[in-house]
Protein backbone atom coordinates (compact mmCIF):
# COMPACT_ATOMS: atom_id res chain seq x y z
CA UNK A 1 0.00 0.00 0.00
CA UNK A 2 2.89 2.35 0.74
CA UNK A 3 4.22 1.78 -2.79
CA UNK A 4 0.93 3.08 -4.22
CA UNK A 5 1.52 6.45 -2.53
CA UNK A 6 5.07 6.85 -3.85
CA UNK A 7 4.62 5.56 -7.39
CA UNK A 8 2.56 7.78 -9.68
CA UNK A 9 0.24 6.23 -12.21
CA UNK A 10 0.68 6.91 -15.94
CA UNK A 11 -1.66 9.91 -15.93
CA UNK A 12 0.08 11.47 -12.91
CA UNK A 13 3.50 10.90 -14.50
CA UNK A 14 2.38 12.57 -17.73
CA UNK A 15 0.87 15.48 -15.80
CA UNK A 16 4.06 15.94 -13.74
CA UNK A 17 6.18 15.88 -16.92
CA UNK A 18 3.88 18.44 -18.55
CA UNK A 19 4.10 20.65 -15.46
CA UNK A 20 7.91 20.60 -15.58
CA UNK A 21 7.96 21.46 -19.30
CA UNK A 22 5.40 24.23 -18.85
CA UNK A 23 7.27 25.72 -15.90
CA UNK A 24 10.54 25.67 -17.83
CA UNK A 25 9.17 27.51 -20.84
CA UNK A 26 7.04 29.86 -18.75
CA UNK A 27 10.14 30.92 -16.88
CA UNK A 28 11.74 32.29 -20.07
CA UNK A 29 9.31 35.20 -20.35
CA UNK A 30 9.48 35.76 -16.60
CA UNK A 31 13.25 36.06 -16.86
CA UNK A 32 12.96 38.49 -19.75
CA UNK A 33 10.75 40.74 -17.64
CA UNK A 34 12.74 40.52 -14.40
CA UNK A 35 16.26 40.64 -15.83
CA UNK A 36 15.70 43.82 -17.80
CA UNK A 37 15.62 42.27 -21.26
CA UNK A 38 12.18 43.77 -21.97
CA UNK A 39 13.40 47.11 -20.67
CA UNK A 40 16.30 47.05 -23.11
CA UNK A 41 14.11 45.79 -25.95
CA UNK A 42 11.51 48.52 -25.52
CA UNK A 43 14.24 51.15 -25.13
CA UNK A 44 15.74 50.03 -28.43
CA UNK A 45 12.29 50.56 -29.99
CA UNK A 46 12.39 54.16 -28.70
CA UNK A 47 9.47 53.72 -26.30
CA UNK A 48 9.38 56.51 -23.70
CA UNK A 49 10.64 55.72 -20.20
CA UNK A 50 7.24 56.41 -18.64
CA UNK A 51 5.52 53.95 -20.94
CA UNK A 52 8.19 51.30 -20.35
CA UNK A 53 7.55 51.53 -16.61
CA UNK A 54 3.80 51.26 -17.28
CA UNK A 55 4.24 48.21 -19.51
CA UNK A 56 6.54 46.47 -17.04
CA UNK A 57 4.10 47.19 -14.20
CA UNK A 58 1.19 45.97 -16.34
CA UNK A 59 2.25 42.39 -15.78
CA UNK A 60 2.20 42.60 -11.96
CA UNK A 61 -0.97 44.70 -11.86
CA UNK A 62 -2.73 42.41 -14.33
CA UNK A 63 -1.79 39.30 -12.37
CA UNK A 64 -3.12 40.89 -9.19
CA UNK A 65 -6.44 41.78 -10.81
CA UNK A 66 -6.90 38.57 -12.82
CA UNK A 67 -5.66 35.91 -10.42
CA UNK A 68 -8.89 35.18 -8.50
CA UNK A 69 -10.97 35.10 -11.69
CA UNK A 70 -8.47 32.78 -13.36
CA UNK A 71 -8.40 30.49 -10.31
CA UNK A 72 -12.21 30.29 -10.45
CA UNK A 73 -12.07 29.39 -14.16
CA UNK A 74 -9.39 26.77 -13.42
CA UNK A 75 -11.74 25.17 -10.88
CA UNK A 76 -14.67 25.41 -13.28
CA UNK A 77 -13.01 24.11 -16.48
CA UNK A 78 -10.06 22.16 -15.09
CA UNK A 79 -6.62 23.27 -14.00
CA UNK A 80 -4.83 21.29 -16.69
CA UNK A 81 -6.93 22.70 -19.53
CA UNK A 82 -6.72 26.27 -18.27
CA UNK A 83 -3.02 25.86 -17.52
CA UNK A 84 -2.50 24.83 -21.14
CA UNK A 85 -4.55 27.84 -22.28
CA UNK A 86 -2.33 29.97 -20.05
CA UNK A 87 0.90 28.61 -21.51
CA UNK A 88 -0.40 29.12 -25.06
CA UNK A 89 -1.46 32.70 -24.26
CA UNK A 90 1.92 33.36 -22.63
CA UNK A 91 3.77 32.02 -25.67
CA UNK A 92 1.66 33.92 -28.19
CA UNK A 93 1.78 37.13 -26.14
CA UNK A 94 5.54 36.93 -25.71
CA UNK A 95 5.99 36.15 -29.41
CA UNK A 96 3.86 39.18 -30.32
CA UNK A 97 5.99 41.29 -28.00
CA UNK A 98 9.20 40.06 -29.60
CA UNK A 99 7.87 40.45 -33.15
CA UNK A 100 6.57 43.96 -32.45
CA UNK A 101 10.04 45.32 -33.20
CA UNK A 102 9.65 44.40 -36.86
CA UNK A 103 6.43 46.42 -37.27
CA UNK A 104 6.08 49.97 -38.50
CA UNK A 105 7.18 52.52 -35.90
CA UNK A 106 3.77 53.94 -34.92
CA UNK A 107 2.34 50.46 -34.42
CA UNK A 108 5.19 48.65 -32.65
CA UNK A 109 4.45 50.09 -29.22
CA UNK A 110 0.74 49.20 -29.41
CA UNK A 111 1.53 45.70 -30.61
CA UNK A 112 4.11 45.28 -27.81
CA UNK A 113 1.53 46.41 -25.23
CA UNK A 114 -0.99 43.92 -26.63
CA UNK A 115 1.61 41.17 -26.40
CA UNK A 116 2.34 42.07 -22.78
CA UNK A 117 -1.38 42.07 -21.97
CA UNK A 118 -1.92 38.65 -23.59
CA UNK A 119 1.17 37.29 -21.82
CA UNK A 120 -0.16 38.61 -18.50
CA UNK A 121 -3.52 36.91 -19.04
CA UNK A 122 -1.74 33.64 -19.83
CA UNK A 123 0.54 33.95 -16.81
CA UNK A 124 -2.49 34.43 -14.57
CA UNK A 125 -4.18 31.29 -15.91
CA UNK A 126 -0.96 29.32 -15.64
CA UNK A 127 -0.18 30.44 -12.08
CA UNK A 128 -3.76 29.96 -10.85
CA UNK A 129 -3.65 26.29 -11.77
CA UNK A 130 -0.65 25.60 -9.54
CA UNK A 131 -2.62 25.94 -6.31
CA UNK A 132 -4.78 22.94 -7.14
CA UNK A 133 -1.88 20.91 -8.58
CA UNK A 134 -0.66 19.20 -5.45
CA UNK A 135 -3.47 16.98 -4.32
CA UNK A 136 -4.65 15.04 -7.39
CA UNK A 137 -1.50 15.02 -9.51
CA UNK A 138 1.58 14.79 -7.29
CA UNK A 139 1.39 12.03 -4.66
CA UNK A 140 2.14 13.35 -1.17
CA UNK A 141 5.26 11.24 -0.69
CA UNK A 142 6.72 12.42 -4.03
CA UNK A 143 6.22 16.17 -3.64
CA UNK A 144 9.74 16.93 -2.44
CA UNK A 145 11.33 14.97 -5.28
CA UNK A 146 8.94 16.46 -7.86
CA UNK A 147 9.47 20.07 -6.81
CA UNK A 148 13.21 19.50 -6.59
CA UNK A 149 13.23 18.19 -10.16
CA UNK A 150 10.99 21.06 -11.24
CA UNK A 151 13.30 23.68 -9.71
CA UNK A 152 16.49 22.21 -11.16
CA UNK A 153 14.93 21.85 -14.62
CA UNK A 154 13.63 25.39 -14.93
CA UNK A 155 16.83 26.84 -13.49
CA UNK A 156 18.90 24.98 -16.09
CA UNK A 157 16.57 26.27 -18.82
CA UNK A 158 16.91 29.78 -17.34
CA UNK A 159 20.72 29.67 -17.34
CA UNK A 160 20.77 28.45 -20.95
CA UNK A 161 18.28 31.17 -21.99
CA UNK A 162 20.16 34.03 -20.31
CA UNK A 163 23.50 32.76 -21.63
CA UNK A 164 22.06 32.50 -25.15
CA UNK A 165 20.69 36.06 -25.00
CA UNK A 166 24.07 37.30 -23.78
CA UNK A 167 25.90 35.46 -26.52
CA UNK A 168 23.50 36.64 -29.25
CA UNK A 169 23.40 40.26 -28.09
CA UNK A 170 25.75 42.58 -29.93
CA UNK A 171 28.45 44.28 -27.88
CA UNK A 172 27.37 47.67 -26.64
CA UNK A 173 29.30 50.77 -25.84
CA UNK A 174 29.83 51.27 -22.14
CA UNK A 175 29.72 54.73 -20.69
CA UNK A 176 33.23 56.04 -20.24
CA UNK A 177 34.78 53.20 -22.23
CA UNK A 178 35.42 52.82 -25.91
CA UNK A 179 34.91 49.63 -27.88
CA UNK A 180 38.21 49.97 -29.60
Amino acid sequence: MDADKTTPNAQQSRAMRDAIIQASFSSLAYLAFTNGLILLYLSAQHVSSERIVLYLALSAIGNTLLFISCAYLCDLFGKRRMGLVGVVCEAIGFSILVLSGSCASPMNEKIAAGGIALHTLGASFYAAGWFALLSPIVPEKMRGKFFGRLRVTWQIVAVIFVASIGWLSPPTRRYGHSNG
